[in-house]
């Protein structure tokens, strides 16, 4: 015989009376419900004191960073005007360039094809890397957007915990 056997048969066995009648059980079930209910309002009350002391200390820092993140999402905002605007015309000057680009060789001499596979070659890779530009800039770009986005919805935040006083 193990010994959480032992233990439970020479531990006296305490059992609470169920009540015999529906209404017994009824009043029973609505105790038990109200004890819950109670509970549940106390730990609240609790958490909503600690909730409120919490702010009571964090409050100048946030006060803080509610006057520091206008001034981040506008430096933010100018960056990516920067970027759509004059570094995306850039590319795409480049682009159109690389597009219109004609070959300055005869393709049908043969004495200069070799030339002329080169000049190909070349147009290409500067696609290629006009491309890779263009596609690091929308990276970039991405980047920054969810960066004010993310700003914005701190400041949202740190307004709405202020005025809730929580």
């Amino acid at each position: 015989m193990s010994i959480f056997e032992r233990i439970s048969k020479s531990s006296p066995k305490y059992e609470t009376p169920r009540p015999h009648t529906l209404e017994e059980r009824e009043a029973e079930s609505r105790r038990r419900g109200e004890e819950i209910q109670n509970k549940i309002q106390h730990d609240n009350k609790q958490k909503m004191e600690v909730a409120k002391e919490r702010l009571l200390s964090e409050k100048p820092q946030l006060e803080l960073r509610l006057v520091q993140i206008p001034g981040v999402i506008k430096v933010l905002e100018r960056e990516l005007a920067e970027m759509t605007g004059r570094e995306m015309r850039r590319i795409l000057d480049k682009e159109y360039k690389l597009n219109s680009a004609q070959s300055p060789i005869d393709s049908t001499d043969p004495r200069r094809q070799r030339e002329y596979e080169e000049w190909v070659r070349a147009v290409g890779e500067s696609k290629r890397a006009t491309a890779r530009m263009k596609q690091n800039l929308e990276v970039r770009v991405q980047k920054k957007q969810a960066r004010v986005d993310e700003l914005k919805a701190e400041k949202e935040t740190i307004e709405q915990r202020i005025q809730r006083g929580y």
